[in-house]
């Protein structure tokens, strides 16, 4: 039901009832406009874009709180959620109060701290999935972070280790990893550098390996979850699948297969689970999606402890690298090798090609032989047509 009236101060009345019966209603001093706006919200409800004014009304901050709830995040996704909302400075904002100069407002504040593009890229995404949440829970009509992009990344963001002012990824040197792994020989976290420098393994999905995961027959690690530190002072870790569902099968070269076999052989597997890194052991149980144990069984290496073995680790050696360039250093050896972005970006785990291409961009498009190779055929194979034509006999 819906009507246009007019008051007796001449003001017109529009109002209308939505489908639980609830009467909405606003003036106008023209009539033209009434309709309009009426005309407006009939049409909505028509193609069902409908939103109850009312429930915009919702606090930013207690609206994400609820939307998190119904959500399947490690801690460290709900964490890095949760950090947009407080630092957006829109926590106590109502959802119907944001609009999209409020977001470029946030996308300005964050460049003028000299985020890193790819964090401020980031959080903005972040930011628009959660309002993209609320509009699709009719909150909102729509989402106010649609088309607001961050500054642009740099399609040449490589770096070697030391290099300043990078924003790409660094790339240890040969010489580093192989200080590294001298530096760790006899220990058991030796083995942890070798996957990650050789095979390109996350640091949670190295602490999750148990024995079962590697094949070392057909030189294949199968990666099947990772092991997150959890905030909550009950639970301090959590196993679970791999982030953006990159559970896959890793190829890995002989000579790793022979490095793992040596360290089975010297420093064996740790609890019935047959972890690889010595872990400890749970007081509680850990009923986690991925691998659940029961209390007094042992668990695999914490971040943390795993962290603190890199710290050593690099010290010994004189390397001031992080472990994630590790990875950077096994893509880059399989770029360099000729290896083609979806057979790197499945190795490596990535969501999509187009991550691993953005992330190592300047690999991919350095300087190849073959381009040199192909164009200078491509000159001869011209000219040689060029000149067969200008001999061709006149008909």
């Amino acid at each position: 039901m819906a009507s246009v009236k007019q008051r007796p101060d001449g003001i017109w009345r529009a109002r209308y009832r939505d489908a639980d019966g609830k009467e909405h209603a606003r003036h106008f001093k023209l009539k033209r406009d009434a309709q309009a706006w009426l005309d407006e919200v009939t049409t909505s409800v028509v193609t069902g874009q409908y939103v109850d004014p009312g429930r915009g009304k919702i606090l930013l901050g207690a609206y994400f709180d609820e939307w998190a709830s119904r959500k399947d995040w490690t801690t460290s996704t709900h964490r890095q959620m949760r950090l947009v909302v407080d630092d957006s400075g829109m926590r106590e904002r109502r959802l119907d109060s944001i609009k999209r100069a409020d977001v470029e407002k946030y996308m300005r504040a964050m460049v003028d701290r000299k985020l890193a593009p790819r964090t401020i890229k980031t959080r903005l995404m972040h930011l628009g999935a959660i309002l993209n949440g609320a509009t699709g829970d009719k909150r909102i009509a729509a989402n106010p972070a649609t088309g607001v992009k961050g500054p642009a990344l740099s399609r040449n963001r490589s770096t070697v280790a030391g290099a300043e002012h990078g924003h790409g990824p660094v790339f240890p040197s040969g010489r580093d990893v192989a200080a590294l792994m001298t530096a760790a020989q006899g220990s058991p976290f030796a083995i942890a550098i070798a996957i990650a420098a050789f095979a390109g393994l996350r640091l949670g999905e190295i602490c999750g390996l148990t024995l079962a995961d590697i094949d070392m027959t057909g030189g294949v690690i199968r990666v099947r979850r990772q092991v997150q530190r959890n905030a909550s002072m009950s639970r301090m870790i959590e196993i679970r699948p791999p982030k953006y569902g990159s559970a896959r099968d890793v190829l890995i070269p002989p000579e790793l297969v022979a490095r793992i076999r040596e360290h089975v052989a010297q420093h064996g597997t740790h609890g019935d689970a047959g972890w690889l890194l010595p872990g400890r052991i749970l007081p509680t149980a850990l009923d986690d999606v991925a691998f659940p144990i029961a209390a007094g069984g042992m668990g695999p290496m914490w971040p943390r402890a795993f962290e603190a073995e890199w710290t050593k680790t690099r010290a010994a050696a004189g390397v001031d690298t992080k472990f994630h360039n590790l990875r950077h250093y096994a893509a880059g050896g399989m770029i360099s090798a000729g290896c083609d972005v979806v057979t790197v970006q499945r190795q490596l785990g990535h969501k999509d090609p187009s991550l691993t291409l953005d992330v190592y961009a300047a690999q991919f498009r350095g300087p190849d032989e073959r381009a040199k190779t192909a164009l200078s055929k491509l000159m001869a194979d011209t000219f040689a047509d060029s000149r067969r034509t200008r001999k061709a006999p006149a008909q």
